[in-house]
């Protein structure tokens, strides 16, 4: 065992395992990894079978789903190119910033952004289905507040379980949210909504690390500074576990 070998913050720790048997974003960034788990998993139960309605009654090719993708990064980059399927949800880190919360642990508060993107629209195709981006923002707002749903079951968790638990974070709010949506610049015009998430991580001291406290004993005695005189044993403390 090497004391502060290891680093903990929130639900990361290193070293990390070589394994790639979970994804990095998993064992990298497990805040965002539950948050993409999670919203997705709501956005279909809450959502899913409306919007498919309102998608077939808009006659819009391709579109059938709630959620064509999730992905931890920027969408903006690749809105306009093939490689990105819609609707889209986007959830990436954009600023953070440490504080003490004591002399010992230190926490990090970190805004995240949630982006959910509808493909390029008709102002006939929005009428009918750009409304659901309103649905979107409670369904995320409330699922933040609860933390969990009682039909959801969180990787590595059991049906009901907290996401946020799970995830290591200490705790985690919306902090405001917007409607507008992405311009490509030229002719295609994405509507989206986008929420701004704090997130608050703290440090921690990984056990493993540490050999266990096996006890102490202390003995202190009493001394006449005049004479010279020793008392001993006057105190005996023992600390000794077993």
């Amino acid at each position: 065992m090497t004391d502060y070998a290891s680093i903990k913050v929130g639900g990361l720790q290193t070293p990390l395992n070589p394994s790639t048997t979970n994804t990095l974003l998993r064992d990298a960034d497990p805040a965002l990894f539950y948050m993409l788990d999670f919203f997705s998993a709501m956005l279909r139960t809450h959502l899913g079978a409306r919007f498919a309605a309102q998608a077939a009654k808009a006659g819009i090719p391709g579109i059938h789903s709630v959620l064509g993708m999730s992905l931890p990064l920027d969408p903006a980059p690749w809105l306009a190119t093939n490689q990105l399927k819609f609707p889209l949800l986007a959830i990436y880190r954009t600023q953070d910033t440490d504080d003490e919360r004591t002399r010992i642990w230190t926490r990090a508060h970190c805004d995240v952004t949630v982006n959910y993107v509808l493909p390029p629209l008709t102002a006939g195709q929005a009428e009918i289905l750009a409304p659901i981006l309103n649905a979107v923002s409670k369904v995320i707002s409330q699922r933040i507040e609860q933390g969990m749903d009682p039909t959801y079951t969180p990787p590595g968790g059991i049906q009901g379980d907290s996401a946020w638990q799970l995830s290591g974070l200490d705790r985690i709010w919306l902090k405001s949210s917007k409607w507008g949506g992405y311009d490509d610049g030229e002719k295609l015009f994405f509507p989206a909504w986008t929420g701004i998430v704090q997130l608050e991580e703290r440090s921690d001291f990984v056990p493993e690390d540490y050999e266990d406290f096996s006890g102490a004993i202390v003995n202190i005695d009493l001394k006449d500074h005049v004479t010279d005189t020793v008392l001993p044993d006057v105190v005996v403390i023992d600390t000794s576990v077993g």
